[in-house]
């Protein structure tokens, strides 16, 4: 019929090669066309490079050109590990995605006040004054099966990339959790 240790070699590969976790760039930024707020107008502009909002008082429409200064990624692991991505734009739209094991799943919106933003703008310049390292471990192998964290901010000119495994310094893990409750305080509006 069939040879048996091969068809069990065949199952084991398929069942490893489907279980090979991604890694998700986080520079790469979410589709932007869904950031025009609900009204009964809509504006045309370019979602690459602006957001356009209805002003109802002003029966205007207002743009301005936006850019991520902020991603924190978690793309999950093999367990019960949440999986999420928060993005905030320089207009000071903030987006949630809830993948899966978080307390919110789906996408959401919300718009930081200029306290909040300044406030989380200067808490990213105090973590990139850590000269943080680009990956953790920083000599070590990448271990697919623990809880993954990507950074990236690019604020006026810090710029960073993290990919935080294990071995995390301490000021980058309490970095982490503050940024998760901060922004968990957040009224968030989903999208429909």
């Amino acid at each position: 019929m069939f040879n048996r240790p091969f068809f069990q070699v065949f199952v084991c590969i398929l069942l490893f090669s489907s279980c090979q976790s991604a890694r998700v760039n986080p520079t790469t930024s979410v589709d932007r066309s869904f950031l025009v707020e609900p009204s009964t107008e809509q504006a045309t502009f370019d979602p690459a490079t602006a957001v356009c909002l209805f002003d109802v008082e002003e029966e205007d429409v207002l743009c301005e050109t936006t850019s991520s200064v902020f991603v924190l990624e978690k793309p999950g692991c093999y367990g019960i590990c949440p999986a999420l991505r928060l993005e905030l734009f320089s207009d000071r739209t903030l987006l949630y995605q809830g993948f899966q094991h978080t307390d919110r799943v789906g996408d959401y919106w919300t718009r930081l006040t200029t306290t909040e933003y300044q406030t989380f703008l200067f808490a990213v310049a105090e973590v990139h004054a850590q000269n943080l390292a680009n990956q953790y471990p920083v000599n070590g192998i990448l271990l697919p099966d623990l809880p993954k964290t990507y950074f990236f901010w690019e604020v006026g000119d810090k710029k960073q990339e993290i990919l935080a495994n294990y071995e995390v310094p301490t000021a980058l893990r309490s970095f982490e959790a503050w940024v998760l409750r901060f922004l968990g305080q957040e009224v968030w509006d989903p999208f429909s």
